[in-house]
């Protein structure tokens, strides 16, 4: 990941000119008035439901705010931006509409060049394909055959030798194509798929087809680049979430997962040094030339 962090730094070269001035280092949290984290609705498993979302990425934020806020600001509520879908994530971070984003955001160097710095991660999964649970098909079956993927995330690039693809902004309208025969399969990561199966609508429908061809993909949560102090006080919270509500939490969220799969070793908890090597890794915010 040093490669990684030269890249960036060369990217943002001439955004540490223009930063060096200005007020963009200051801290994100210290002496802010609030602490604001977008996040989505519609993703079982993280964060699921219009009022009030349950899910561990929901768990994870209030952790956060509770570990980051000011003396001043609220006790308990920290300030949600609802995101509409996942494909306003990279946006909400570089146009400044929110502090952090936790919602099952993949750590890549792509975003990472874009100036979007992670602390993290605190989850990672495969990917793995959604079919009919009556379907025989197997990863080689559906080269060639109408996949949905998810605009706005990983799955798309991922999705090399998947000829036939739709793209929609939410999984849950790749499953309505789905369940309508429009596509064959959805691709997608793998906790987010079982998500889904962890609903009472679902889980009785489908099978997950897993040992998918694909990257692991590594969850953080996502903040503004140049801001180093800050991202690392945002890992220091994680670590303290991982060590603590991390376990039962994803054993309460993700109840499509039998037991055996993560017990004693969880596959799905990342470990200290892939956060040394993922973690806070653009230095300069190359967003930082508008002001």
């Amino acid at each position: 990941m040093k490669s990684l962090r030269a890249t960036v730094a060369a990217v943002s070269a001439a955004a540490l000119v223009l930063t060096a001035c200005g007020d963009e280092r200051e801290s994100l949290f210290d002496g802010q008035n609030a602490i604001s984290i977008g996040y989505v609705v519609d993703s079982p498993g993280f964060s699921w439901g219009e009022e009030d979302p349950q899910g561990l990425d929901a768990s994870l934020a209030t952790a956060l705010y509770a570990s980051l806020k000011s003396p001043d600001m609220p006790s308990d509520e920290q300030t949600k931006v609802r995101l509409n879908n996942v494909g306003e994530r990279d946006a909400a971070i570089l146009d400044r509409k929110t502090t952090l984003v936790a919602a099952a955001y993949s750590i890549t160097p792509a975003r990472n060049q874009k100036g979007i710095d992670f602390a993290g991660p605190y989850l990672k999964t495969g990917q793995a394909f959604l079919v009919p649970k009556g379907s025989s098909a197997t990863p080689a079956d559906l080269q060639g055959r109408s996949v949905c993927v998810v605009s706005g995330t990983t799955a798309p690039a991922d999705s090399s030798g998947l000829s036939d693809l739709t793209t929609r902004d939410k999984v849950s309208q790749c499953i309505e194509l789905l369940n309508d025969g429009a596509v064959e399969a959805v691709f997608d990561d793998t906790l987010v798929l079982y998500g889904y199966m962890g609903l009472p609508d679902y889980k009785n429908d489908y099978r997950i087809i897993e040992d998918v061809k694909g990257r692991t993909q590594y969850y953080g949560i996502g903040i503004l680049g140049g801001h180093q102090e800050d991202c690392e006080r945002v890992n220091e919270a994680i670590k303290k979430y991982l060590a603590g509500n991390w376990k039962s939490d994803f054993a309460s969220y993700f109840p499509a997962i039998p037991p055996s799969v993560y017990q004693p070793n969880n596959p799905f908890l990342p470990n200290a040094s892939e956060m040394s090597e993922r973690s806070c890794q653009v230095e300069a915010d190359v967003t930082a030339s508008d002001g």
